[in-house]
């Protein structure tokens, strides 16, 4: 019985061997073959630090959150291989504080960046309406971290109630300008 394995087992072994289009394990070798992978799009946005607040300011007077380095930053993730927009807005037009004060006392700025899109590094009011603080640059959209890092000001002043103010502020990531 041994002897009817093996010659079979030699026999398949030696006439899969001539075939070029047989591989070892007797599989086809197929020249057309190929591989598609669908990658779904992201877009994500995340922030580490969401309180806004500037604590005791004078009339007058100018009030800077982390003066020598960052106060907040916004993480952003996109894939979709096209150029994508990081925008800021206060929510509102209230801001907290002993006095109402106009929304564009209070001042924003990026610090620096991970990527390689464009901003510039100038103080700029806020407004109730998303205004575009970064736009992407071509390594950007391919799916990695770009990290964002923020300033922010508050130019209280002088006719305003010294006190405590903060603002609540909204980050968006779009791919409209």
């Amino acid at each position: 019985m041994k002897k009817v394995i093996y010659i079979i087992s030699v026999y398949i072994l030696i006439s899969g061997a001539g075939d070029s289009q047989y591989g070892w394990a007797g599989e086809k070798v197929d020249a057309d073959m190929y591989a598609s992978v669908i990658v779904n799009p992201v877009f994500g946005l995340s922030l580490d630090n969401a309180d806004i607040g500037f604590g005791y300011t004078d009339p007058g007077t100018s009030t800077e959150l982390k003066k020598d380095t960052y106060y907040n930053s916004v993480t952003c993730n996109v894939n979709k291989g096209e150029t994508w927009y990081l925008k800021i807005s206060i929510i509102g037009s209230e801001v907290s504080g002993p006095s109402q004060i106009p929304v564009e006392s209070f001042k924003w700025k990026i610090f620096r960046s991970t990527g390689d899109g464009a901003y510039d590094d100038q103080w700029h009011p806020f407004t109730s309406k998303p205004m575009a603080a970064y736009t992407s640059g071509s390594n950007d959209n391919t799916g990695g971290d770009v990290t964002v890092q923020f300033r922010y000001r508050l130019d209280l002043p002088g006719d305003a109630a010294g006190g405590y103010y903060s603002v609540k502020v909204m980050y968006t990531a779009t791919d409209v300008p």
